[in-house]
C-alpha cells in the first residue's frame, strides 16, 4: 500500500464510513480503486475491534469485504482450534494444509504449529489480503488460488487438513445440510483420509449434530460458545490404518462404529469443557421434578446444542422440570455449574406483574419472552428474571433472582 493510501486510511481510521463516501469528490487526488479500498479498510477495521483485535496494533493490516469479514473466525476462536491441536500433540515437523482459506484467520493461527504450511483460496482477492498480512506477520505460508475441489487433486499428505465449508447456497441463501455445503466433503472423505492424519472440520452451529456424526468419523466434537451463543462446532477426525472402513462407512451415510467425546466449550466462562460421549447420555439416570425447588438451573448454549440434557442432570444431582423442558433444579445451591443459577423466590402472580423489572426466561411455554413482556409491560432488569416454563405437566411462572 502506498503512503498516500496507508496516510489517508490512518487519518480517517475512526470517521464515519457513510459519510466519508459522500466526501470523494474532496479527494480528486485518489483513484476510485484506491477510495473504495480505503472504505473498505476502514469499515473493516471498525466492525472487526471486538471480533479481531491483535490486528489492530497492527499498522497496514488489510480487511476483506464485509461477507468474508462476517464469516471468518474470532481470534478466541482461532486461538481455540490452536490450542485444541497443540494439545493433540501437533509440532513444528510437520505439514497443514486449509483447504478453504477464506480471510486467514484461521490459517495463520494454527500455522505456528507446524514447519510447513498451505492456504488454498478460490477468491483471487481475498489470497492477495491474506498473502499481504501472512507477510505482515512474518509467516511463512504458501499462498494457493485454487479451489478446494481443484487443490485435492495435487494435495501432498499433511498431518492436518482444516476444512471450512461456505454455508451459503449460489443465491446467499443459507443450507442446513452438510451436502449442501461448499465444498461437499463427503465425496472427498475417503480421500481426504489418505492425504492426511487429521482432518478438522469447521461447521455452521445450525447443522444436526446427530446428523453429521452419522456421516463423519470424528473422534473428537467441540461445540464452540462465545458470549452465550453457540459459534462453532468443530469435528476433529484421525485417520490410520483401520480407519479405512470408517470413511466408507460415513461416505455411504452409515453411522461409523465410534462414540466421540464431546467438549461442550464456554470461552468467556471460569468454568472448564463439559465432556461427555453420546453413549453417556443414552445412558445417563434422569430424575423428572415433582415440584419447582429452591433453585433452578440453566446449561449454557454449548452444552445444549451438543445435546447433554440428561448427562448434565447426573453429573451435578440435578432435576429436570420435564422431558422437553431443559431446565433443571435443586434444593441446594450448586456453584459449579456451567450455566445460569437462578433462586426461586415464588410463583408469580398475574395480577401483579405489569410493570415489573424483570427478565425472562422462557423454556417450552406457549407464550414467547417478547409476547410475555408486552403482555405483563415489563421492563429490563439484570438480576431479577421471569421464569416460563412447562413444569410438571402444566405451564408455570416464577420470579426469580440469578446468582450465578
Amino acid at each position: 500500500m502506498d503512503l498516500l493510501l496507508n496516510s489517508f486510511i490512518n487519518a480517517h481510521r475512526d470517521d464515519d464510513v457513510n459519510r466519508l463516501a459522500l466526501q470523494r469528490n474532496r479527494y480528486s487526488d485518489m483513484t476510485d480503486a484506491d477510495f473504495d479500498f480505503a472504505l473498505q479498510q476502514i469499515e473493516g477495521r471498525q466492525r472487526s475491534k471486538q471480533k479481531l483485535p491483535f490486528a489492530q496494533s497492527i499498522d497496514d493490516w488489510w480487511y476483506p469485504k464485509h461477507l468474508s469479514l462476517e464469516q471468518c473466525s474470532s481470534e478466541q476462536t482461532a486461538r481455540y482450534k490452536q490450542q485444541l491441536l497443540r494439545s493433540a500433540g501437533e509440532t513444528q515437523s510437520g505439514v497443514f494444509t486449509d483447504l478453504t482459506g477464506g480471510y486467514g484467520i484461521d490459517t495463520l493461527f494454527l500455522s505456528r504449529l507446524f514447519r510447513e504450511s498451505h492456504y488454498v483460496e478460490q477468491q483471487e482477492e481475498l489470497c492477495r489480503i491474506a498473502e499481504h498480512n501472512f507477510h505482515l506477520e512474518g509467516a511463512s505460508i504458501l499462498v494457493h488460488h485454487a479451489s478446494a475441489e481443484e487443490y485435492i487433486r495435487q494435495l501432498v499428505f499433511s498431518d492436518l487438513i482444516y476444512i471450512d465449508p461456505a454455508r451459503r447456497d449460489h443465491s446467499g441463501g443459507k443450507v442446513y445440510q452438510l451436502s449442501d455445503c461448499t465444498p461437499n466433503v463427503l465425496p472427498f472423505l475417503a480421500q481426504l483420509q489418505t492425504k492426511c492424519r487429521q482432518l478438522l472440520l469447521k461447521l455452521s452451529p445450525m447443522l444436526d449434530l446427530s446428523v453429521v456424526l452419522q456421516q463423519l468419523p470424528a473422534a473428537e466434537v467441540h461445540i464452540v460458545a462465545v458470549r452465550g451463543e453457540v459459534k462453532e462446532l468443530l469435528l476433529l477426525c484421525r485417520f490410520d490404518d483401520s480407519s479405512n472402513e470408517s470413511a466408507s462407512e460415513a461416505q455411504s451415510g452409515v453411522s461409523a462404529k465410534h462414540d466421540p467425546l464431546c467438549y461442550a466449550v464456554n470461552l468467556e466462562s471460569a468454568h472448564p469443557a463439559f465432556v461427555f460421549t453420546r453413549q453417556q447420555e443414552q445412558s445417563a439416570q434422569c430424575v423428572m421434578a415433582e415440584r419447582m425447588a429452591e433453585y433452578l438451573y440453566e446449561p449454557n448454549a454449548a452444552i445444549l446444542k451438543a445435546g447433554a440434557f440428561k448427562t448434565i442432570a447426573e453429573r451435578y444431582d440435578l432435576m429436570k422440570l420435564e422431558q422437553n423442558t431443559h431446565l433443571y433444579t435443586s434444593d441446594k445451591l450448586v456453584e459449579a455449574f456451567p450455566g445460569r443459577v437462578f433462586h426461586i423466590l415464588a410463583e408469580a402472580s398475574k395480577k401483579r406483574l405489569k410493570g415489573e423489572a424483570l427478565s425472562v426466561l422462557v423454556r417450552n411455554y406457549p407464550l414467547s419472552a417478547n409476547q410475555l413482556r408486552s403482555q405483563y409491560r415489563l421492563q429490563e432488569s439484570d438480576n431479577r428474571f421471569l421464569i416460563a416454563a412447562r413444569c410438571c405437566g402444566k405451564p408455570v411462572l416464577f420470579l426469580a433472582e440469578r446468582v450465578g
